[in-house]
């Protein structure tokens, strides 16, 4: 039996590193390490910042359900969305991208957002539960546009 602890030690850092958000994260951002449940952080010297988050959903609503849901949840926080369209992710993921603005002690800050639905199933028999992933970037208004096009390339990489 003890033989198998280090097979079985190994079968379990396999599996949280593959449930690990992978992407290729824009030169001039730096890498943090993952807080809480394998989110991926990322920050500029000035303070451009990158979040990417999974969250267990229980029920089979859609990408457009959950890109809605969120926009709202913005809006009823006092930002104003400008934009909206398609995006698609590092495995072919169809999502949902918006961009807004807001106000943060005065000064115009730039916000980009998006939403992918991972459905059950997809790393295996790991999850038993829709999942929706969401990457954020937000920054003052002249860094947001000097890193908004490297941010969306990014995003066409996360996995």
């Amino acid at each position: 039996m003890a033989a198998l602890r280090p097979l079985g030690c190994s079968l379990l850092a396999w599996a949280l590193s593959a449930c690990s958000l992978q992407m290729n994260v824009p030169a001039g951002f730096l890498r943090l390490s993952a807080r809480e449940h394998g989110d991926l952080r990322a920050v500029t010297a000035d303070d451009a910042r990158i979040w990417v988050r999974d969250f267990a959903v229980d029920n089979d609503a859609t990408v457009e359900f959950w890109a809605a849901s969120f926009a709202d949840e913005l809006k009823a926080r006092g930002y104003q969305l400008e934009e909206q369209g398609e995006i698609q992710d590092g495995d072919g993921r169809r999502g949902r991208a918006f961009a807004g603005t807001t106000t943060v002690g005065g000064e115009a800050c730039r916000y980009f957002a998006a939403v992918f639905l991972l459905p059950r199933g997809f790393l295996g028999d790991l999850f038993s539960s829709d999942h929706v992933r969401v990457a954020e970037f937000a920054a003052a208004e002249p860094l947001y546009a000097q890193h908004l096009d490297a941010v969306k390339a990014a995003v066409a990489t996360l996995k």
